[in-house]
């Protein structure tokens, strides 16, 4: 163990800094006062410790760098950021100047506490001699033209030259490591990459053409090349030196060249066009690819051919004059020119087309032959065709009947038709004019009766193309003719054609047809009946088999329905259809005599009264149909006796709804009445009472039950039900329904069999009125199964369909009943029905719901006695992946007021208003009443209530009108107002808001959710 492992690392810290020279460490005050100076900073500055402790530092630094406040500014960065460069002048003791190197750093204790500085220096001498060598360097550098960079052996960029930095305008910042290459084009950087990394692993040399960003934004082709470095002593690549020089124009050209040599080589692609140069004297043929593909020579043999293999190629009756042509051009110094035939090694034959020039030294000896050669079959091929179809359009020129002139327009600068003349006409022209002289004159001339402005109708149809015609009447009438002019050519075309037809002979032909037409076609088409003429077929054995249209009268399609028959047999527009009437109208076409047959026809779907008779004499196929629909006729009877039927079935069914409904209405109030009775007799509070009460209460619920139903199916009905879809699960549905019926099912002692899956099923519907579309099954299930039956509910999936089916052992239904099951006021009766009633709506109402949903109600019943089963089909949805959206309208539980409110009750139903106020009473709160709307406005003014209870439908001013006198005087504004009203729709509840009340409850109102809606407007501000 040595001396300096007794003592602490504090003292021989300290020790080195008073001994070690060549240290120069000098710790500051947090303002910059000294607190120590090593002895390398007695050794550079000359001051001992005691001299300089206690003074400022800013007493080593030049006049200039204080009165600049370069020692505060020194401190203060280096108390922000950590530490602080230090490279600059000093002052010694003896004012003499060093150059210094080093940085001040911010000390803190372990807890972050800033205690002061620490200020490390060298002398920088030596490094400053060296930058001012290396300026020198870097003015050669910057003199040269090129890009100089130079780079680590990581290829790392730490210099570049002022010609980079000039050229790409990028501070030297954002060139230096790896930056220089955000400046190289995008598509070139994996290019330049691989060559880096290929010279790295090899220690070659670099040298890549690339992309680099220009200062003007563009990006300029650019020759990188890098030399390695190494260090002499190891023989290690330590870094790389190299040049960036611009060869952007270079690189332009070439592509340039490049791109006219491949637009060259397309165009003699494209055109089949060959190049050669023969050198006489060697007897060598050079030719290129497309030459010597035109004359099927292989590639391999490209290079100083024999022309006998191209001769080779000349069909043998083109080879002769080909040679003479050759030596012709050699001996005389002209131009070769021939075509010829060549054959193919295909064995097809091409005509191409050859053209050479003789170059001759200057002793007149030939040098060699270039030229070209074409493939010219095509136009070879074009050439005939074209004498071909002039030759025959000459034959069919002279040969028409028909008058033909060709004429051309003299057009102005707008294309109008400014004077023409004609050009050619065929014999068939001057035969219709007596004109023997057409060339060079007006068609104005030809045809003088013409109405025709011919330099319009040449403008027209030049420009457009269109063929203009037009029948003139000549010769004061006695001669039509008929006149067609048509472009020759496309758009820019001066010529037209104009074609003549003497129709003399056939307008007057038509005009007489015309008129007999006339009068066949105004009793044709005025016919209420149906009228065709047919022609019949037979088969090989001459039986009738099909008939086919000939003409039809428009009352033909009105009354069957059929459509574009004319031309069509029987079979190919009627499907299946009655062939028994094809064997009558034979026996209308062999005898002569008309047939009348009157019968319904399955594939029109009508019945026919039809009368048949034969056209022309014996032998004739044709027969004239006259017929009516006479369905309508029929149906009449029919409807007739069906609406009689109908109607009395429909009284029959209002009959008995009524009497059902009354029988409903009475059922519960018969045991009110009876409980009134007992309640009046049996003392107050006695068990008799409360049973009593109760009972009114079940009845009273069975009453407003009742009147939803019929409520809920007259919105149905109407339309106007509102449907508040929201995804559900189905499993949510059913337990609710359940819930309802449960009391129902234990009470007459059914067994329950729940079969639903424990697969999540989830449906887009209004969970209450699904609810009440199962209860409604439940509970009909449960009144007509005796006691003891079994009752079963189960849903599952069935595709992307959710099936819900309730079933029961009950009485069943008549297999006649179930068509009509679902009919409103439908009532089932069986011999042994259930004494439990129903007005026959329930089911209807569940129908409806169902279809308003997307979904159907089946049901499906052995007959009496066998029970039945009801499904349900709903489109299924995906189940959210959070919580299922719960669509209830559920009364939430009841509360009441923590504090007593002065309340008013409006209600011009005084029974209703008193016991709505009594409830509200026996709840603490202090009533007053009003039986009509105006004493309540007055009374609102008088006792300024807390909240107003007022009923809707009164006589004179009504409720709504009410709410609005209240909602318009300043001081009842703070009153809170609920609706009671029998009215419950959406719009009813949107008129109410509209009205100004807080809140809308229908009656009979259930207590419990007028106190919920009590608490909730109490705690209103």
């Amino acid at each position: 163990m040595t001396i300096l492992n007794h003592i602490s690392f504090e003292e021989r810290l300290n020790l080195v800094a008073r001994q070690a020279k060549s240290l120069i460490l000098i710790t500051l005050t947090p303002t910059g006062t000294v607190v120590d100076w090593s002895a390398g900073a007695q050794a550079m500055f000359g001051w001992a410790a005691p001299e300089i402790v206690g003074k400022p530092i800013a007493a080593i630094f030049s006049k200039e760098d204080v009165a600049d406040g370069i020692p505060a500014k020194e401190l203060e960065q280096a108390k922000v950021n950590g530490a602080a460069p230090d490279t600059r002048w000093l002052v010694r003791k003896d004012g003499s100047k060093v150059f210094v190197d080093g940085e001040v750093t911010a000390l803190r204790l372990p807890d972050g506490t800033f205690i002061g500085f620490v200020k490390t220096l060298r002398d920088a001498t030596a490094i400053l001699h060296f930058q001012q060598s290396d300026a020198t360097l870097r003015a050669i550098i910057n003199a040269t033209p090129h890009m100089v960079w130079s780079a680590d052996s990581e290829g790392r960029g730490d210099y570049f030259n002022e010609r980079m930095l000039e050229f790409t305008g990028l501070p030297i910042e954002s060139l230096v490591g790896h930056g220089w290459t955000s400046a190289v084009h995008p598509d070139d950087r994996s290019a330049v990459r691989y060559a880096w990394e290929n010279a790295k692993r090899a220690w070659t040399r670099l040298s890549v053409d690339m992309r680099f960003l220009h200062h003007s934004g563009e990006y300029r082709w650019v020759l990188c090349r890098g030399e390695p470095v190494f260090d002499q002593a190891s023989g290690e690549l330590v870094r790389w030196m190299g040049t960036n020089t611009d060869i952007h124009e270079q690189k332009v050209s070439n592509e340039a060249l490049r791109d006219a040599r491949h637009r060259l080589d397309a165009a003699l692609s494209a055109g089949n066009i060959g190049t050669w140069n023969w050198d006489p004297t060697a007897n060598v043929l050079y030719a290129d690819e497309h030459m010597r593909r035109l004359f099927g020579i292989k590639a391999e043999e490209e290079n100083g051919v024999s022309p006998k293999l191209f001769f080779a190629a000349i069909h043998p009756s083109d080879v002769g004059f080909v040679r003479a042509s050759v030596k012709e051009a050699l001996a005389t110094g002209g131009t070769f020119s021939a075509t010829f035939r060549i054959f193919l090694p295909s064995g097809a034959i091409r005509h191409v087309h050859a053209r050479g020039k003789v170059e001759f030294a200057d002793n007149g000896t030939p040098l060699c032959m270039p030229g070209g050669v074409i493939d010219v079959t095509e136009l070879r091929t074009s050439q005939e065709e074209l004498r071909v179809r002039e030759e025959r359009y000459r034959t069919l020129l002279n040969s028409i009947d028909e008058g033909v002139a060709i004429v051309e327009a003299d057009l102005d600068a707008q294309g109008r038709s400014l004077g023409h003349r004609v050009m050619e006409t065929n014999p068939a022209m001057s035969a219709i004019t007596g004109m023997s002289s057409f060339c060079g004159r007006s068609f104005a001339d030809v045809v003088q009766d013409s109405p025709f402005d011919w330099n319009e109708v040449l403008t027209q149809v030049l420009h457009t193309g269109e063929t203009v015609q037009h029948t003139a009447e000549i010769e004061q009438g006695q001669r039509w003719i008929d006149i067609s002019v048509s472009r020759i050519g496309g758009g820019g075309a001066t010529q037209a054609a104009i074609l003549l037809r003497d129709i003399t002979e056939r307008t007057r032909r038509e005009a007489e047809l015309r008129l007999r037409d006339e009068r066949y076609r105004a009793l044709f088409d005025s016919m209420a009946e149906g009228f065709a003429v047919i022609e019949l077929e037979f088969d090989e054995a001459g039986q009738p088999v099909d008939y086919r249209f000939l003409e039809v009268n428009p009352a033909l399609k009105r009354l069957t329905g059929l459509r574009n028959v004319t031309g069509k047999t029987l079979r190919e527009v009627v499907d299946k259809p009655n062939l028994d009437w094809v064997g009558q109208y034979a026996e209308a076409l062999r005898t002569g005599e008309p047939v009348r047959i009157t019968d319904y026809s399955s594939a029109l779907g009508a019945w026919f009264d039809i009368s048949v008779v034969r056209l022309g004499g014996v032998g004739s196929r044709q027969l004239a149909l006259l017929f009516d629909d006479v369905t309508d006729r029929r149906k009449n009877d029919e409807a007739l006796r069906q609406l009689a039927a109908d109607l009395a079935q429909a009284n029959l069914r209002q009959h008995e709804f009524l009497a059902t409904l009354a029988h409903e209405l009475r059922n519960p109030l018969a045991p009110i009445r009876a409980s009134l009775d007992v309640m009046r007799m049996a003392p107050a509070g006695s068990a008799t009472t409360t049973r009593a009460r109760d009972i009114m209460v079940r009845q009273v619920d069975h009453l407003v039950h009742l009147v939803d139903d019929l409520l809920d199916l007259a919105r149905v009905t109407s339309g106007k039900i509102e449907l508040k879809k929201a995804p559900v699960q189905l499993d949510d549905i059913l337990a609710l329904a359940i819930e309802a019926t449960a009391p129902m099912i234990n009470e007459k002692h059914h067994r329950f069999v729940r079969e639903i899956k424990k697969t999540p099923l989830c449906i887009d519907a209004d969970k209450n009125r699904m609810v009440q579309v199962v209860s409604n099954l439940l509970t009909n299930a449960v009144k007509y199964t005796p006691d003891h039956g079994i009752i079963s509910l189960s849903a599952g999936r069935d595709g992307d369909n959710a099936v819900i089916k309730v079933a029961d052992n009950g009485i069943g239904i008549p297999a006649s009943a179930q068509p009509y099951l679902f009919d409103m006021f439908s009532q089932v009766h069986t011999g042994s029905e259930l004494a439990h009633g129903g007005l026959g709506i329930g089911l209807n109402l569940v129908k409806r719901l169902m279809e308003k949903h997307g979904g159907s109600i089946h049901v499906c019943s052995a007959g009496e006695g066998k029970g039945s089963e009801f499904t349900l089909r709903l489109p299924l949805i995906e189940c959210p992946a959070g919580q299922i959206t719960q669509n209830t309208s559920a009364v939430p539980d009841a509360a009441c007021c923590q504090r007593a409110l002065r309340i008013l009750v409006v209600d011009d139903n005084v029974d209703a208003a008193d016991m709505l106020g009594q409830v509200l009473q026996v709840d603490g709160h202090e009533v007053d009443l009003a039986y009509d709307a105006q004493n309540a406005l007055v009374k609102a003014k008088q006792i300024n209530p807390d909240l107003a209870v007022l009923d809707i439908g009164m006589h004179g001013m009504d409720g709504l009108d009410l709410a609005r006198a209240i909602r318009s005087d300043a001081g009842l504004a703070h009153i809170k107002l609920i609706a009671v009203t029998g009215w419950g729709t959406e719009q009813d509840r949107e008129n109410t808001r509209k009205a100004g009340f807080d809140a809308h409850l229908t009656k009979p109102v259930e207590i419990d959710a007028l106190r919920a809606r009590i608490a909730e407007l109490c705690t209103r501000p």
